[in-house]
């Protein structure tokens, strides 16, 4: 599923999932050693420098808990013909695999694969498609989790809409405290609610491409990726593509860790984007980093206090 994210995505996503998850004191170690990390990542900084409550350059500002020690994690991460960190990225994810089960089971067996994996993060593929019953059988394992981090791919699958759950307790995923992400398929055109993703305060990732959403950094987007439509709750720092016309007003319901964003386009454009009423009402950054200069922000939990 990550494996088709810019290099920022994964390591915004995947990559702070794996650290939170725990490694070894050895590969922590390692990632905080500087040769270790340009040979091994192509990194020209150490991955993990110890936080001490201020921001560095080249990181990213909300820390990222290893092994009970605050970190920041390197941003420095590049993608071109030149300079390509990719390839060495995926590697070390790949190395990871004791703490990482990649599966791609039947819808039949998912729920099971999930229970009785002891895996710290579990990324699961489904290859058929589940009806409503055993989808919301897949959803009770995800919620039953009280460990590892779990992501949905339903990719290859057929599912058009998520069963409504409204009525009963919620929507479907509500309170899958350790879901970590959700990979819609080609042919979903259904309206996703806040209420789906009620308290998953560990949902990092979600990703679509069809006629309905798109993904940039895995936050979802509508109208052709005009609107930013849904922030996943459990993001800590985003980058918002150049471009957007709207932001709705539930984008960042839920998302009260987001500190840190970043606009890919200049201070004029941002301020030319319709804003809803309220979008703002969960999120606390200092402020938003454009293309060309910062903008101090400020929203009303922050008048409030």
């Amino acid at each position: 599923m990550f494996e088709n994210l810019r290099i920022g995505e994964i390591a915004r996503t995947v990559v702070r999932q794996v650290l939170e998850a725990g490694i070894s004191d050895a590969e922590l170690n390692n990632l905080r050693n500087p040769d270790y990390c340009k040979q091994y990542l192509g990194l020209n900084v150490p991955m993990l420098i110890p936080y001490e409550g201020e921001t560095v350059k080249r990181y990213y500002v909300e820390p990222v808990n290893v092994n009970g020690e605050n970190y920041l994690l390197t941003n420095d991460w590049y993608e071109t013909s030149v300079n390509n960190d990719r390839p060495k990225l995926l590697e070390w994810l790949q190395s990871q695999e004791k703490n990482v089960l990649r599966i791609n089971v039947s819808s039949a067996e998912a729920a099971e694969s999930i229970k009785n994996s002891h895996a710290k993060i579990k990324l699961v593929t489904l290859n058929d498609t589940p009806d409503e019953n055993t989808l919301t059988k897949i959803v009770d394992a995800i919620r039953a989790e009280t460990n590892a981090r779990i992501v949905l791919n339903l990719v290859h699958t057929d599912i058009k809409e998520l069963p409504d759950c409204t009525g009963n307790e919620g929507g479907l995923f509500r309170n899958c405290k350790y879901f970590g992400g959700l990979g819609l398929p080609k042919c979903f055109e259904a309206d996703l609610s806040i209420m789906d993703f009620e308290n998953c305060p560990n949902l990092m990732m979600l990703t679509a491409n069809n006629k309905k959403y798109v993904s940039f950094d895995c936050v979802l987007y509508s109208d052709g990726g005009k609107t930013l439509y849904m922030c996943p709750q459990g993001r800590k720092n985003i980058e918002i593509p150049e471009g957007i016309t709207k932001i709705l007003e539930y984008a960042f319901a839920g998302c009260k860790n987001l500190s840190e964003i970043t606009y890919l386009g200049t201070t004029t454009q941002w301020f030319s984007i319709n804003k809803e009423e309220n979008w703002d009402e969960w999120i606390t950054p200092n402020v938003i980093h454009c293309s060309d200069a910062d903008i101090v922000f400020k929203n009303k939990q922050k008048d409030e206090n």
